[in-house]
């Protein structure tokens, strides 16, 4: 059976703790930009690229924890669920941390290729707390996706609410004394604080478990891997990906270019994660689904695609549309690069994003050969490209790259499920969808015409009025958004889905 009410909540707290980190995220980096610079903003990001790589040593336990959690939950088996917990968490802790230590050797050696001499000794010198911020990260991903797993996604949110604001205070607080040195120390002391509350927090669910894990169990361990194989694939692939676009982007370009793309990619992710967040709610519902009832899971899949479809569209559109105004309120003046970068990020995820509800699946149900294959395409395509686009292009191309990588993995993924489950490839736009995608790219062109004319359009306002510069760019972002929500709003407004959401709060507000 599903749970719609739970569902609604779960995806309605996820989309809240987007936003809320969305504001945080928003107000540090406005902050770090005045208080650190480009530059060393661009020196952290790469220190955050290459500490990342420590995820690797997660033997992929991440994602395989919220299905077997889900399974073992689905049969309220208690016991099994704690068991579970505590065998992920000490081979992760082991494993990781010999892994962390050998990793310096290869960060170092990344820092020599990617940085000048001036940035390489920054950049060694808070490598080392980066570090044993991700170890604690891996350990706090495997609570929460126990939490995951056990549907308890609304609690796992508020705590990564508390992290985010929390963080953000940190911040605040210690990179004007210590500079990037205090970035890192604040990262420490955030994972450790949000380690805690969430062991705390799942104990009152499973509360067999331990605070510190004691019991490790073999044939539990090899059943999580086996599955888990998969999803380390996946996650090296991913891993590797941030490090070698933001190092051929330091090396092509320079650094001040890895710190405003960091911030477009930083403003896409967290709007793409309003939508990824809110269907990963349904991934221990596939389990679910997979275990009682597996003929419903394809229904699921259109109804969570034709949301997807409907909330992807306008949002990425209207994302793409306010790249300028954006920069010049969060960066401080128009900077080209954050701006094409938000461009041609906004159109490789939006594909990509199309193919969120197939990932899904595959995660929930296990079969995850596909998701593999389109994540080791998405890899070997960034670099081919980079090698080619970005020696012509220099910095930018190193970013389209990657965009285009991410749109081919998207479509492919798309293509191998609708081919599997033999489906009609016309289903890849919905019914319901066709006249919202036309007024959504109508709407898209006619707004970037008024781009094209903004010199126009200041000279028009300078004959009425003497608006300066930064507010002339203000008034002209402000009319291709109001533009865009014209054009593309009647047709939001009388689809379906709309009446569905509206229909799903009005039945949570009266339970």
């Amino acid at each position: 059976m599903i749970d719609k009410r739970r569902i609604t909540i779960s995806a309605g707290s996820s989309i809240a703790q987007i936003i809320i980190s969305g504001i945080t995220v928003f107000l540090l980096y406005r902050f770090l930009l005045e208080t650190i610079g480009p530059e060393k903003l661009g020196i952290w990001s790469l220190v955050l690229a290459i500490s990342s790589m420590t995820q690797a040593a997660n033997l992929g336990m991440t994602g395989s924890i919220v299905k077997h959690i889900a399974d073992y939950d689905a049969f309220d088996d208690k016991k099994k669920i704690s068991i579970a917990i505590q065998t992920a968490v000490i081979s992760i802790a082991l494993f990781s941390f010999v892994f962390v230590i050998s990793l310096f050797p290869a960060a170092n050696y990344y820092f020599q290729i990617t940085l000048e001499e001036k940035f390489y000794r920054v950049a060694l010198e808070i490598l080392p707390l980066a570090l044993i911020s991700f170890w604690l990260l891996m350990l706090t991903t495997i609570y929460q996706g126990a939490l995951y797993g056990c549907q308890l996604i609304a609690q796992r949110n508020g705590i990564l609410v508390f992290d985010s604001v929390s963080h953000f205070v940190i911040c605040i607080i210690l990179a004007p004394y210590y500079g990037l040195l205090g970035l890192a120390y604040a990262r420490v002391i955030q994972n450790c604080l949000t380690l805690v509350i969430t062991i705390v927090l799942l104990k009152r669910y499973v509360q067999g478990l331990p605070v510190l894990p004691c019991h490790w169990n073999k044939k539990l361990f090899k059943e999580m891997f086996g599955y888990a194989v998969n999803f380390q694939i996946i996650s090296l692939l991913v891993m590797l990906s941030d490090p070698v676009t933001k190092g051929f982007l330091s090396r092509y370009g320079n650094v001040s270019m890895v710190a405003y793309y960091e911030m477009a990619n930083k403003l896409v992710q967290l709007s793409r994660s309003l939508l990824v967040s809110a269907n990963q709610v349904l991934v221990p519902t596939f389990a679910n689904l997979n275990q009682l009832d597996p003929k419903k899971i394809l229904n699921t899949y259109l109804v969570s695609y034709q949301f997807v479809f409907y909330l992807a569209v306008p949002g990425f559109c209207l994302l793409t549309l306010s790249a300028p105004l954006i920069s010049e309120i969060w960066v401080g003046h128009y900077e080209p690069v954050f701006i094409w970068s938000m461009v041609m990020l906004c159109a490789g995820w939006l594909v990509n994003t199309l193919s969120v509800p197939a990932y899904y699946v595959g995660v929930g149900t296990g079969n995850m050969k596909d998701n593999v294959v389109t994540h080791l395409v998405m890899t070997a395509s960034n670099i081919i490209l980079i090698f080619i686009i970005g020696r012509l292009w220099e910095g930018l191309g190193v970013v389209m790259a990657w965009a285009l990588a991410v749109a081919l993995g998207g479509g492919l993924l798309n293509i191998l499920f609708y081919w599997k489950n033999v489906m009609c490839f016309s289903n890849v736009i919905p019914k319901d969808s066709r006249w919202l995608a036309v007024f959504c790219f109508i709407g898209f062109f006619v707004s970037y015409g008024l781009w094209l004319q903004s010199p126009e359009i200041k000279k028009m306002m300078l004959a009425i009025s003497a608006p300066s510069d930064p507010w002339g760019r203000y008034i002209v972002g402000s009319l291709m958004i109001g533009c865009f929500f014209l054009i593309a709003s009647l047709p939001m407004w009388n689809h379906p889905i709309r009446k569905k959401i509206m229909n799903l709060i009005a039945d949570l507000r009266s339970k």
